[in-house]
């Protein structure tokens, strides 16, 4: 089992088609959990160093992720740890809809209360969804582009 996670740490991803993808941990939420960045970086080789992935920009926005089972497992391995850039908390989207299609429910979400707004305006489909991201779902995300939550407006 890996050792403490804590804020900064950089992770390697395996995905399926052999590849690896990096993520940093980036901020404990009491509601979701672990808020990570996924580095704009994919590679078939492995990092000479972790400071490789300090100019690498980010795939999508800081999500939520299931980063504890995938550490205990050792699915994802720690490689090291950066500085987190100064950022703002992510705004999310969040309805209570299950299935794709457009709903009239959206709330807005900083990390503090939430914000009802009903209809989601078509500039804020772009937000994340408030969601945990189970580490398989998120590996495939990195590796295929595909936001399952994309369609949920």
């Amino acid at each position: 089992m890996a050792g403490r996670i804590k804020v900064g740490d950089v992770y390697q991803i395996p995905l399926p088609d052999g590849r690896h993808a990096f993520v940093q941990y980036l901020q404990w939420s009491e509601q979701l959990g672990y808020l990570i960045r996924v580095f704009d970086r994919i590679s078939g080789s492995e990092l000479e160093s972790v400071g490789e992935l300090s100019s690498a920009g980010e795939l999508f926005p800081p999500v939520f992720a299931g980063l504890k089972g995938a550490v205990k497992t050792g699915r994802w391995k720690k490689v090291g740890t950066l500085p987190v850039p100064p950022f703002r908390f992510p705004l999310f989207r969040c309805t209570s809809a299950t299935k794709p299609g457009t709903y009239e429910n959206w709330w807005l979400w900083e990390g503090g209360p939430q914000r009802f707004i009903g209809k989601l305006p078509s500039e804020m489909r772009a937000l994340e969804v408030e969601v945990v991201w189970g580490y398989e779902m998120l590996e495939e995300r990195i590796a295929t582009g595909h936001n399952l939550f994309a369609d949920v407006v």
